[in-house]
This record gives C-alpha cells, sequence and structure tokens, in this order.
C-alpha cells in the first residue's frame, strides 16, 4: 500500500548541509529533510515524547547558527528504519510552531537558504 503524502508544503533533502540540536537534549542527530512547514530529525535512538521542543540549526562548521525553533512532534518511528539511506536510525517528524508568523517564516527562509544544492 503507498503512503500517502499528507504534507501542504514540501521538503528538501538535506545531506551533510546542516546539523540540528534539540535544545538539552544530548542526541546525535541527523537532519532528513526540511521545508516551510517543519523538519524530519534521525536519531540513533528513539527520541521521548517533548511537548515544546526548541531547535537550532547550523552549518557544520558552525560559522552560521539559526535563531532557535519552537517546534511540535508530528510523528515518530516506533521501530529504526528497515533500509534506505537512515537504515537502523530512528525518524521523528517536527512542524514549526507560528510557521505562519512574519519573523518566524524570514527565520525559516534563511534556514533554508543554508541548504547546500548539489550542482
Amino acid at each position: 500500500m503507498a503512503q500517502v503524502e499528507r504534507r501542504r508544503v514540501g521538503r528538501i533533502a538535506v545531506g551533510d548541509s546542516l546539523i540540528a540540536e534539540i535544545v538539552d537534549v544530548n542526541k546525535k542527530i541527523t537532519i532528513v529533510n526540511l521545508g516551510t512547514g517543519g523538519f524530519a530529525l534521525a536519531t540513533d535512538e528513539w527520541l521521548p515524547s517533548m511537548s515544546r521542543p526548541e531547535v537550532r540549526f547550523s552549518t557544520p562548521d558552525r560559522r552560521w547558527t539559526s535563531a532557535v525553533f519552537e517546534a511540535r512532534m508530528s510523528f515518530a518511528l516506533l521501530q529504526p528504519r528497515k533500509s534506505g539511506p537512515y537504515q537502523g536510525k530512528y525518524i521523528t517528524g517536527f512542524a514549526f510552531r507560528y510557521a505562519k508568523n512574519a519573523q518566524v517564516k524570514k527565520q525559516i527562509q534563511e534556514v533554508l537558504e543554508h541548504i547546500a544544492v548539489p550542482a
């Protein structure tokens, strides 16, 4: 059975362009994808449910760091991925809180501008 896409806005695969940090959570995190509405993260361990996680994005060299975004957990895989590029990782999806706010929109756009697009 094919999975139905429920997102209203698409997402961009991030690769190694950015890193993410959940404030007060000390776990290695890989960004799966990112868009104006939200993002997905891959972790070695299952992330606990958080009511208002705060997330910061930066370039791997830390020369640029975003504002801290408040997010909302949208989904979490209860078992690690069995195949694909994130095999063995837990995937958790988040939505940006206040994404319709003009200032937050501007900050999200700034993050998107730091995603390196392959040539």
